[in-house]
């Protein structure tokens, strides 16, 4: 459902709103979203890991929330002006004005979904996601359609943060831990100050394209780069953090109970890189015809960008919830050593190929995950004993299944190089062709993601059955 939402949004975006103010927005958005990592402060990993966690450690998580986040905003909006001189740019100043209202509401959903993810209640935060999705994108695209460009964006950020906020209280069964307190702080700073550096770290990785190429090269370069990374990036993070919100609360109790978490792990890696890479192969693939018929003759040469971005991608997905292990696991120093390093590779990279134009950045970010791949598997075999040889042979099947569910998609293309008529056409059959192998290579290859896609089928029809017999049929 999340998929299909932004997918529609970002196709109605792209052809409402340019290159440029795309851009504009994403160093806005950028700016926020690293000062919103530094104002968790890990306390939602706290509240999750936590073996007693008490009503007073609750109402503490909600006090720092509380001092962090509208501390944070009240800087940020102080330095709009500057950072608005810094890109030149007066309306950077207004949409970080903006932005900074999210400060407001953040301490409220935070750590309501923290004591959600908890419980696992996995039904409640899924419709939370959902409605969030569904009211950011309707302000978003509403607001693009009357001409609000990059306000838009930031308005729909924002409606989202709202929306998040509101249902996450709603949710829950008590609102006694929205009374702040301070009582535990000593408890929660020991373990966030590690978890919050790794946060901003990562954010600042993250985020460092649309400071950088902002920058240097321009909203409308920066734009292109993020709608092809957008679109690259969207599967892996629906699938990713997917997994994470189900994940980090089960590799918790795991480790509480003293399992050995090497076998969930190279299970984990293996379902989701056989539901990924098959993906990120086939877009590949089709990237300047989808790009052209979602996106429309503006963002041309994102699709450009599209192929090498998700090779990067797919050597991210050999490695996932590698930080989830990390902190459930309480190894909160190494998950700190290790995000700073990866951060440096990222910076060196950038350094390094950002000068010569968009793609050599795309191939320079290919290399990036390489090293974080290597350095990944390091970390994952100090702290749960997992060697890199283990971590790759899980991925083996996954491999076989991107091969496979390639093939006649390829067949296909090279038949239909010779036409340029209909590329909504070659989309559909490169689509049909594409689910038929992925279908026979998982059976045939005995992936485990099939017995997930069996689970999935049986959801659909009792989901489909309760429907049916609620239907009230009339005689005649």
């Amino acid at each position: 459902m999340v998929l299909v939402l932004s997918v529609v949004s970002l196709t109605a975006i792209a052809r409402l709103v340019t290159p440029e103010q795309t851009g504009l927005f994403s160093v806005a958005a950028s700016i926020v979203l690293l000062a919103q990592a530094l104002r968790d402060f890990g306390i939602a990993e706290f509240l999750v890991q936590e073996k007693e966690l008490t009503s007073d450690k609750i109402r503490t998580a909600f006090g720092l929330n509380l001092l962090l986040a509208w501390s944070l905003g009240a800087v940020i909006f102080l330095l709009r002006n500057w950072i608005a001189e810094v890109y030149q740019t007066p309306e950077l100043g207004r949409l970080v004005a903006l932005g900074c209202l999210s400060f407001l509401v953040a301490p409220f959903s935070s750590t309501s979904l923290a004591l959600l993810n908890r419980d696992m209640d996995f039904a409640a935060l899924m419709k939370i996601s959902v409605l969030s999705n569904v009211i950011g994108s309707i302000v978003s695209v509403g607001g693009a359609a009357l001409g609000g460009g990059a306000t838009a964006l930031s308005l729909g950020m924002l409606a989202s943060n709202v929306t998040t906020a509101v249902a996450a209280g709603l949710l829950l069964p008590s609102w006694e831990h929205l009374v702040p307190s301070l009582r535990e702080w000593r408890r929660l700073s020991a373990f966030g100050l590690f978890i919050s550096g790794t946060n901003l770290a990562n954010q600042l990785g993250a985020r460092m394209p649309e400071l950088v190429l902002g920058r240097l090269l321009g909203f409308a370069a920066l734009g292109q780069f993020n709608r092809s990374r957008g679109i690259v990036f969207l599967f892996y993070e629906v699938i990713v953090s997917s997994v994470n919100t189900v994940a980090f609360p089960a590799l918790s109790s795991a480790h509480h109970e003293g399992h050995d978490l090497r076998e969930p792990y190279t299970r984990c890696t293996t379902l989701v890189s056989g539901t990924v890479l098959p993906v990120l192969a086939v877009f590949s693939l089709v990237a300047d015809p989808f790009i052209r018929v979602a996106f429309g003759p503006n963002w041309m040469e994102a699709a450009r960008m599209a192929p090498l971005l998700a090779i990067g991608t797919g050597f991210a997905v050999l490695a996932p919830i590698s930080s989830q292990v990390l902190s459930a696991t309480g190894q909160v120093r190494p998950l700190l050593r290790l995000t700073l390093l990866t951060q440096l590779s990222l910076t060196f990279f950038m350094a390094a190929f950002s000068f010569f134009g968009l793609m050599w950045l795309a191939f320079g970010l290919v290399l990036h995950n390489i090293v974080a791949l290597v350095l990944t598997a390091e970390a994952l075999r100090r702290c749960i004993g997992l060697q890199l040889r283990q971590l790759l042979r899980a991925s083996v099947p996954s491999i076989g299944l991107m091969i496979g569910s390639t093939i006649l998609p390829t067949l296909f293309l090279l038949w239909r190089e010779t036409y340029d008529d209909s590329p909504l056409f070659t989309l559909a059959g490169v689509a049909v062709l594409a689910t038929m192998s992925y279908l026979f290579c998982a059976c045939a290859f005995r992936h485990p993601v099939v017995a997930e896609i069996a689970v999935l089928r049986r959801q659909v029809s009792s989901v489909f059955r309760h429907w049916r017999s609620r239907v009230v049929v009339r005689p005649e």
